[in-house]
């Protein structure tokens, strides 16, 4: 293998990759989050649902704040979630260093892909009317930046040998 070609990842190592930054998010959507808000609310999981759970734990920092009829937080909409991504972009650069840079843009390539695609289901046929086109583009444009700055924070030791 020459220098200029990245090792090969495995189906094992993308799997792996995936379920540690979406498994982030999750724990924070479903035990952080709710914390920071307060009241008697959190993200619904309903397996006869499987859109509409996903589109909650997507938007679960926007969508929770419009529930509960408070003034809108920038931070808790945006602000809270980029640290989340970036930490979320961050471990999985770090339990991967072989293989960073390929497994940091697959991991936010599926957070585009499963916002483009939920997201635009959603938003046409006016499943959740509350939430609005631009927030849901400012919260995916977070998450992009989240997670390959949390990716981009990681250094990668030097392998040269000094004679």
């Amino acid at each position: 293998m020459t220098s200029n070609q990245s090792p090969r990842i495995t189906p094992w190592i993308a799997a792996r990759a995936l379920l540690t930054g979406w498994g982030l998010w999750t724990v924070f959507i479903l035990w952080i989050l709710p914390r920071f808000i307060g009241g008697n609310i959190g993200v619904a999981i309903v397996p006869s649902d499987p859109i509409g759970t996903v589109w909650t734990i997507l938007t679960a920092p926007i969508g929770i704040q419009l529930a509960l009829g408070r003034p809108f937080s920038l931070f808790l909409a945006f602000g809270l979630p980029l640290i989340v991504w970036a930490l979320s972009g961050w471990l999985v650069a770090v339990l991967h260093r072989g293989h960073r840079p390929i497994v940091v843009l697959l991991f936010a390539g599926s957070v585009l892909l499963v916002n483009l695609l939920i997201g635009t289901y959603v938003l046409w046929t006016g499943f959740v009317p509350a939430i609005s086109a631009p927030r849901v583009a400012a919260s995916v444009a977070a998450a992009m930046a989240g997670i390959l700055l949390g990716g981009i924070l990681v250094r990668v030791r030097s392998r040269t040998v000094s004679n």
